[in-house]
């Protein structure tokens, strides 16, 4: 308990002192009143509003005890801050991808870009990929041939293998050519226009496939009607060398003819006395150069020099009778005609 005369020491005020910072932060009376009301616009209540946070910034960061840093503005000053390094994720992806060494080396270097540099570098990747595309043409619609002109062209092939007067079998594509222009003539393809490229590469094609199919079959016919074995192949090539055996009783010219046309019968080529002469000349070959290779190619230059030597027509189907006789010596007489 206090006397009534101690209170005379006592501090009756029991509010805390008001701190350097507060006292500092209120603003001088004068300074409100010097200012009417009415006239206070919003642009001084900026200007106070900002000398206000000046002072309070001064005291937070100069007074003892209070750590506080100011975040710099959207105009401050700062760092930049370094690129995500992306090299480890970079060769994680060139081995899922399974780059090459120059394709990953590239990689690395574009993710050192900046992101302005890598946007422009795929940019222009995307200009030259365009440009690329440009120059590439559709594939054309491949045309497919109808039943009926498969069966025409291959009757036309064989037709064109056993015309007693073909020039060449296989020289300088001349088979090919004859073929493809008796069916240009021909009213069964007339739907196919002449300018129709795609159609015509697509005649063409099996026009040159089916005559060597053809051409084939029809040696392989002349060799058995001389050898007891024909060579064994796979895959066009031959399994053993082969060695040709002579049959004991060997076909005449007539029954070789008439083995050569059932090659293929849909074309229903008959025997005839100009045939046999052909094939007689085409046996004699074989005969002298059974185990050959280029076999058309041979037939094709003996037929250039027989034509070369003999100019005129009756002089040339003197030299093929002359065949034809030499073949029914050598594999049996036989009586032939057009009948």
């Amino acid at each position: 308990m206090h006397n009534l005369a101690d209170l005379h020491d006592i501090n009756i005020d029991s509010s805390p002192p008001i701190s350097p910072l507060a006292s500092q932060s209120v603003l001088p009376t004068h300074q409100l009143s010097d200012t009417p009301l009415a006239n206070q616009s919003g642009e001084d209540d900026q200007d106070l509003l900002s000398d206000s946070d000046q002072l309070l910034s001064t005291e937070l960061t100069s007074s003892p005890g209070i750590a506080f840093q100011m975040t710099p503005g959207p105009t401050s000053t700062s760092r930049k801050r370094p690129g995500e390094d992306l090299t480890q994720f970079s060769e994680l992806v060139a081995r899922e991808k399974k780059l090459k060494a120059d394709e990953k080396t590239a990689l690395l270097k574009f993710t050192k870009r900046s992101e302005a540099e890598r946007s422009v570098i795929m940019y222009s990747e995307v200009l030259q990929l365009t440009s690329f595309m440009r120059t590439l043409t559709p594939p054309e619609v491949v045309f497919s041939i109808p039943e009926g002109l498969k069966k025409r062209i291959d009757n036309a092939c064989f037709e064109s293998l056993t015309e007693h007067s073909a020039a060449a079998y296989v020289t300088n594509d001349v088979p090919v050519n004859v073929v493809v222009a008796k069916l240009k003539e021909s009213s069964f393809v007339e739907k196919i226009t002449r300018d129709d490229k795609g159609a015509w590469d697509a005649v063409t094609s099996r026009v040159r496939a089916k005559l060597s199919d053809q051409r084939y079959l029809i040696k392989t016919a002349i060799l058995e009607s001389m050898f007891a074995s024909k060579p064994k192949k796979k895959k066009g090539n031959l399994v053993e060398p082969w060695v040709p055996v002579p049959r004991e009783s060997p076909l005449t010219i007539l029954d070789t003819c008439v083995a050569v046309v059932n090659v293929h019968k849909a074309a229903k080529v008959k025997t005839s006395v100009e045939l046999c002469v052909r094939v007689a000349f085409l046996r004699h070959i074989l005969h002298k150069f059974p185990t050959i290779a280029d076999y058309w190619e041979l037939i094709d230059r003996e037929l250039a020099s027989a034509r070369s030597k003999h100019t005129e027509p009756k002089h040339l189907s003197k030299f093929f009778v002359k065949v034809l006789e030499m073949d029914k010596k050598e594999f049996g007489e036989v009586e032939i005609s057009n009948e």
